[in-house]
């Protein structure tokens, strides 16, 4: 499961954020459980690449 970090302002693509595991622990429900929680990762890395001189 992974979600793009996307530059804040222009929208490019800056990275991808994944989460992986073996299915006996990682089912549909898990899946369904951690996606909230990784996109809203991906959107705090998005946020703290403006702080880096490298995504300007």
């Amino acid at each position: 499961m992974a979600a793009l970090v996307r530059h804040p302002e222009d929208g490019r693509a800056l990275g991808v954020l994944s989460v992986a595991g073996p299915s006996a622990r990682f089912g549909e429900a898990r899946m369904h459980e951690l996606a909230p929680l990784l996109l809203a990762a991906a959107q705090d890395l998005s946020h703290a690449s403006q702080a880096s001189e490298l995504f300007r």
